[in-house]
Formats: C-alpha cells, sequence, structure tokens
C-alpha cells in the first residue's frame, strides 16, 4: 500500500476488470468526514459493487481537508470545484423546493397567476407561476415548506380560496436533480495529444468543414458556464443566461461540470459547432445538486429565448407531469432536447432522458463499445463518446470526465450544426441523427439497437 502522508487510503484489488477503465491499481480518497468518504463516493462505490471487488484494505489516516484525489495510472490528479472570487454568491440552496401539481383544465396561464398570488398572500415563499406546465412552484425555508404540505393535505384553507383548492391535484415537494457521476476525473492535463479522440471518432473534423453551427443557439441547463473562459468567450452575447441557483442573471459556473459541457459543445479547439451561440441555465448548485422546479424553469425560460436546442446532461430517478409537459411543449416548438441516459450501467430509466420528446443519449468508448457505466434501454436513442473526454474547466482549466454527461454535449452540438443549415424540425433532425450514425456492436447493448453518431454523416445530407 502507497503510503502518502495525510491521506486515507484504500487499496483495491480488483477482479475481472475491463482495462479500459479499470488501469489504475489504487484510488486515493480523503475528506473531513469519515462517512461521507465511504457513501458519498457513490462514483466509485458503485462501480465496484458489479463484482468488480475481491478485496478492500482500509487505512484510517487523518485527512487533508476539502481534499479528493484519484491517483489513476500514477498520476495523482486533484478535482475540486473552485470558487472564483469575481462571483460570491449568497447561496439560497438552504430553501425548500415543491411543486403544487394543478388539473388539466387550470393550465390558463391567467388563473395560475391569480392562484399564485394567493399563494404569496398565505405563505412566506417565492413563488413560480410555470407558463407551459400545469403547476406552481415554491421556495420556501423547512419550517414553511412543512406547513404548506400540511395545509394543502387538510385542505384548510379559507372558504374564498376553494375556487383555486379545488384545481390542486396535490402538493409535493420537488424531485432532486443531480449529476450523473462523473467518474475519473481529471484536470491540470499536461499533455494533450490524442485527448481529440472523440472529436475524431464522430467526424468533427470532417464536418466543420461544412459548418460550425453559425447562427443556432444553443441553451446548457447544468450548473452554469464559466462563459469567460478562453474557449467559450466568443460564444456568449451580452445575455449570459439565467442562475436559477441563486435567482440571479448570472450563471457562473461554481462546480465545473457546465463548463465541461459546454466546451463539447462549442469549444473553439475542444467543442464542435465552435461558432454557435451560448446560453447558460444555472440549476445545479456547487455541489451537483438542484431541484425539478429550477429545471422547468429553465426549460420554460430557454423556449422563450427560442433557443434551437437544449442540453441537459443531468438527471433523475422521478418523473413528473409538468416535467413531461414542459419538454413536450419545448418538443412542439421544434427545439431539439438531448440529455443524459445516466450511469448506473444498467437499463434504469434517467429523467428527462427517458421522456417523450427527448433525446436519451449513452455513452462509448474510444473502442466503440457501450461504456460499462452507461444506461441501455428502449428510450436510449443514440450514443456519443464519453470516456476520457477532455474539455474546459472553470478558470482558462482544461480536465478529463467521462459520462453519458459527456456524451450528450457531442449530440447537442450535432443538432448546431444541422440546425445551422436548414431549420428542421426535432423530430426530424432525430431521425437523420440516427439514420447517419453507425452500428454498435456490443453484446452488452442486451438487445438494443443504439447507434454512434456522426457529424459528416448527417450535415452532408443538409447542405
Amino acid at each position: 500500500m502507497k503510503e502518502l502522508a495525510g491521506y486515507t487510503i484504500l487499496d483495491f484489488y480488483r477482479l475481472d476488470l475491463d482495462p479500459e477503465f479499470f488501469r489504475a491499481k489504487k484510488a486515493i480518497l480523503s475528506t473531513t468526514d469519515w462517512n461521507k468518504f465511504i457513501f458519498g463516493l457513490s462514483g466509485i462505490i458503485d462501480k465496484l459493487q458489479h463484482g468488480y471487488l475481491n478485496k478492500l484494505n482500509e487505512k484510517k489516516i487523518r485527512p487533508r481537508e476539502g481534499e479528493l484525489a484519484y491517483l489513476v495510472d500514477e498520476v495523482l490528479a486533484n478535482y475540486r470545484p473552485r470558487k472564483n472570487e469575481k462571483h460570491n454568491f449568497e447561496p439560497r440552496r438552504k430553501q425548500e423546493a415543491l411543486i403544487i401539481e394543478l388539473c388539466d383544465d387550470s393550465g390558463c396561464y391567467s388563473l395560475k397567476g391569480d392562484f399564485g398570488e394567493f399563494l404569496k398572500k398565505e405563505f412566506e415563499a417565492r413563488i413560480n407561476v410555470h407558463q407551459y406546465a400545469s403547476a406552481i412552484s415554491l421556495f420556501c425555508d423547512g419550517k414553511e415548506s412543512a406547513r404548506i404540505l400540511e395545509t394543502f393535505s387538510k385542505s384548510s384553507f379559507s372558504a374564498n380560496a376553494a375556487s383555486y383548492t379545488k384545481r390542486v391535484k396535490r402538493a409535493r415537494r420537488s424531485n432532486i436533480f443531480r449529476l450523473p457521476e462523473p467518474f475519473r476525473p481529471i484536470r491540470n492535463i499536461k499533455k494533450t495529444e490524442g485527448l481529440d479522440w472523440n472529436l475524431e471518432d464522430i467526424q468533427a473534423y470532417e464536418a466543420q468543414e461544412v459548418t460550425r453551427g453559425e447562427k443556432s443557439l444553443i441553451g446548457v441547463i447544468d450548473t452554469g458556464v464559466d462563459y469567460t473562459h478562453d474557449e467559450l468567450k466568443e460564444r456568449f452575447g451580452k445575455d449570459k443566461g439565467y442562475d436559477f441557483v441563486e435567482d440571479k442573471e448570472d450563471p457562473y459556473d461554481l462546480n465545473g461540470h457546465g463548463t465541461h459541457v459546454a466546451g463539447t459543445v462549442a469549444g473553439k479547439k475542444v467543442g464542435i459547432a465552435n461558432e454557435c451561440t451560448l446560453l447558460a441555465y444555472r440549476v445545479l448548485d456547487e455541489d451537483g445538486s438542484g431541484s425539478e422546479a429550477d429545471v422547468i424553469a429553465a426549460i420554460e425560460m430557454a423556449i422563450d429565448d427560442n433557443v434551437d436546442a437544449i442540453n441537459m446532461s443531468l438527471g433523475s430517478p422521478a418523473t413528473s407531469l409538468p416535467l413531461q409537459q414542459v419538454c413536450s411543449e419545448a418538443y412542439k416548438r421544434g427545439i431539439f432536447v438531448a440529455a443524459a441516459a445516466g450511469n448506473d450501467g444498467n437499463s434504469h430509466y434517467n429523467y428527462p432522458a427517458s421522456l417523450d420528446g427527448v433525446v436519451s443519449v449513452a455513452a462509448t468508448t474510444r473502442n466503440r463499445k457501450k461504456a460499462y457505466f452507461s444506461n441501455s434501454n428502449d428510450m436510449v436513442d443514440i450514443a456519443a463518446p464519453g470516456v476520457d473526454i477532455y474539455s474546459s474547466l472553470p478558470d482558462n482549466d482544461y480536465g478529463i470526465f467521462s459520462g453519458t454527461s459527456m456524451a450528450t454535449p457531442h449530440i447537442t452540438a450535432l443538432a448546431a450544426l444541422g440546425k445551422s443549415l436548414k431549420k428542421i424540425e426535432a423530430k426530424e433532425l432525430e431521425g437523420l441523427l440516427k439514420v447517419s450514425g453507425i452500428n454498435i456492436d456490443d453484446k452488452d447493448l442486451s438487445g438494443y439497437e443504439i447507434k454512434l453518431a456522426q457529424a459528416y454523416n448527417l450535415v452532408k445530407d443538409l447542405k
């Protein structure tokens, strides 16, 4: 066992591992909270539960505060979200998000608006009346949240509220959305040769000879984006998007995930559609967690901003009618919506990826095989590279992430290329993506037919 003073060391002796993903013999991790260390690092622990772990030795040594590190191929790579001093936010995350689902006949926005005004008077909460879903969201502290739920469960409103409350289907806590855990994050990359394998694998360079996504507007719903990054600053106009986590107009990325995703979509050197325009919608906090209420609101804003495509490299095992309604509205308006299929390594559904009208994206390896962590099911539509993806990180940094989160922006970028050539509907574009893709011959697909997207094959027929 390698000794590093100040670290908790796990020595993994692995059995029958895929060498594409498990080249390292040791993983070194450290945190200030031992319980959080054991249970919070699901991105590694989950992988080891699939019969891969033969022996685990643990040695407790006083950890260094706040550090998370992996030793991969004998390269120690620290990854931590960085706080930019120019973007100090007062977090709103201690508030709980509630969703009041309304009956279908309550779809009239003016009616919902009146109900929203009523709720403002009744409760100490910030109210968001959803425009394209039969729902109203409330943000409040935990004590007020409990009071609101109890009031609706007992229908203990005054008589003059009957006209509103009779249209309420249910009041509930908002579903939680999180990042599909990226595996093997590495930053501070010194050697970049060969790290553009993903761009080569989907014909990005050939497609860029035809179009680079000019005039396409892409919405990235994620942890925000570092719009000052050299790779991305030319892709943003005066309007950067919106921060729903802090309820501000500055969607700066305090995590890194959204910047990595945006780099793949439109980075100057690391991206595909590198002449499109981006809008960032921050719905996940620096820990990669957020509410369904904010995701719905972000999709609604993207619709109103007339984006051509939406990228959602996030997910939840739970779905709802309001989420389906807002995704359906985007689809009806011809907006291409792509989302991550999930990193559970099974056939489970992840949302919004598994909703109708949303393109669900799986991840592939350099060998054009399904990545072991990638979900595959009857709702997965297309695949793209998702292992060891090199892209931008905040503060003009770069790093390597793996996950269906990393595969999804490849598909969104291809949508940007396609829409720059022809203003086609989302349904037609999805069909062309599938037709122009190439077959993946992999027994791990469990009988599901999923194709690997090919950018040049797509755009050559549209030019």
